[in-house]
């Protein structure tokens, strides 16, 4: 053990996939010097979708993209908050569920939401639609925002905020029928990524 420092021994660099990686290790007193920024591949399919540019709302009303969580008790509270807020809801916001890939939910325990079921791939879906409607803790939040959707994240007050968009513009968290029916009704968030 002679001539051994005590210091923490640490990678030559560290890869971080977006600010908010890199921001973290920064705070957390990172040497900047070691920290190199990348992008994540798995946000590669969307160089095509943000070259298009955000479809235009339909003159029917909104169309809101609700993506649910890994754990069933996050979508469940997810999904009863906005079946809370349908009364609220303008008359032409069209809502699609598409729950996550380890999580499949029944439409039919939530009768006040008249929500389309789609399980398609995120990527293939992202076009059609004007918001999302996130849980607490899924990544498919990133996916949406890098999009340049205006994203929605139910901030469950039982439990610490997960979401990797904490801090972002064009990102927006409700606890409450009221602020989620504010936010879907009148377009209040704007997605600086577009």
């Amino acid at each position: 053990n002679k001539g051994l420092s005590n210091h923490l021994q640490m990678p030559d660099s560290i890869a971080c996939n977006g600010i908010a990686t890199m921001n973290a290790f920064l705070h957390g007193g990172y040497p900047s010097e070691k920290l190199i920024e990348i992008e994540s591949l798995r946000y590669l399919y969307l160089a095509d979708t943000v070259d298009n540019g955000k479809p235009s709302i339909p003159s029917t009303g909104k169309r809101l993209l609700v993506v649910g969580d890994y754990l069933a008790i996050n979508t469940h509270k997810q999904l009863g908050l906005l079946e809370k807020t349908a009364p609220l809801l303008h008359e032409g916001v069209a809502i699609t569920m598409k729950p996550h890939p380890a999580c499949p939910i029944d439409p039919a325990q939530y009768p006040l939401l008249k929500m389309n079921i789609e399980t398609k791939p995120l990527g293939e879906l992202m076009d059609h639609f004007d918001m999302v409607y996130a849980g607490t803790a899924t990544s498919a939040a990133l996916d949406a925002y890098r999009a340049g959707l205006p994203v929605i994240t139910l901030l469950d007050g039982a439990a610490l905020n997960l979401s990797p968009l904490r801090g972002y513009d064009g990102v927006a968290f409700v606890s409450s029928t009221q602020e989620l029916a504010d936010l879907v009704n009148n377009s209040q968030i704007q997605n600086s990524e577009e």
